[in-house]
């Protein structure tokens, strides 16, 4: 059984590093990453973006040596990857729900009049489900344990969203 499950992790990591690098590139190839240029390279012969596939896997690479450190390393990165997840599925169906509701053209699978409650009701449950990975991963009364044991995905999300709002800023929406 457990050459089961280490040939599913095998296959699933290529599978993320695919999707990683995929996602990497295009962004990369529309220069929403400082150092676009060089991340964007395509190899010649091969035709594959190195670049990115070597930072996508050096990346990879030390988030798995994280655990190693402490354990809540390991709950921080999963929880910091879910709520980049559901944030990302909650977009959408809000800009749906609002924006572009005009806009919007309907496809021919449609939930007609029960849409909008669905597209509200699963806007809410992915940011209130999103706050659990927010809250702390043990509860002590011990002052001093309680800072060896913070949950630092509020910081990691806040920090990422103040870095991408200034880039935006500054120089993204010039051009992307």
């Amino acid at each position: 059984m457990t050459i089961f499950l280490l040939g599913n992790l095998f296959f699933a990591g290529f599978s993320s590093m695919t999707v990683t690098v995929r996602i990497g590139f295009a962004m990369a190839r529309d220069g929403a990453f400082p150092g676009s240029a060089a991340l964007r390279k395509v190899h010649d012969s091969s035709k594959q973006p190195w670049v990115m596939i070597i930072l996508v896997f050096a990346m990879d690479c030390l988030f798995c040596l994280l655990p190693l450190i402490t354990p809540l390393a390991f709950a921080a990165i999963t929880s910091i990857t879910t709520i980049g997840y559901q944030i990302s599925y909650a977009i959408p169906i809000l800009l749906r729900l609002t924006v572009s509701r005009n806009v919007f053209k309907v496809s021919t699978f449609n939930l007609g009049r029960f849409s909008k409650p669905i597209g509200w009701i699963s806007v809410v449950w992915l940011l209130v489900t999103s706050t659990f990975f927010i809250w702390p991963n043990t509860f002590d009364d011990d002052m001093q344990q309680q800072v060896k044991t913070f949950n630092y995905t509020c910081v990691v999300v806040g920090g990422f969203f103040i870095v991408a709002m200034i880039w935006w800023f500054v120089a993204a929406r010039k051009y992307f």
